[in-house]
């Protein structure tokens, strides 16, 4: 049978461990952010601000896309700007008008 005790001692490294990946992740969060916010600053060209965003936030939260959708007062809306991984096919240019 386990003792708790045993228990509790074999848990908390893992504990202090696992707060320590969570730190680095904000700060590395914190960290892309702040780049995103420079590259926003150096351009007023608003796709490469689209293309910046969605870039920098696909790479944050390493995911397979990242996609800007614009929507439209009534709802509809049209996708603006894609953030791809490798081998992953794009959906800008697949939508319907």
């Amino acid at each position: 049978m386990l003792n708790p005790d045993n228990y509790l001692e074999k848990a908390s490294p893992h504990s202090v461990e696992l707060l320590q990946i969570e730190t680095l992740k904000g700060a590395d969060s914190q960290r892309i952010v702040a780049i995103t916010v420079e590259k926003i600053r150096q351009s007023l060209d608003l796709e490469y601000i689209f293309q910046t965003t969605t870039q920098e936030i696909r790479q944050l939260f390493n995911s397979d896309r990242v996609i800007l959708y614009r929507f439209n007062p009534d709802w509809s809306g049209k996708f603006v700007s894609e953030s791809l991984a490798q081998g992953w096919l794009p959906l800008i240019g697949q939508q319907s008008s």
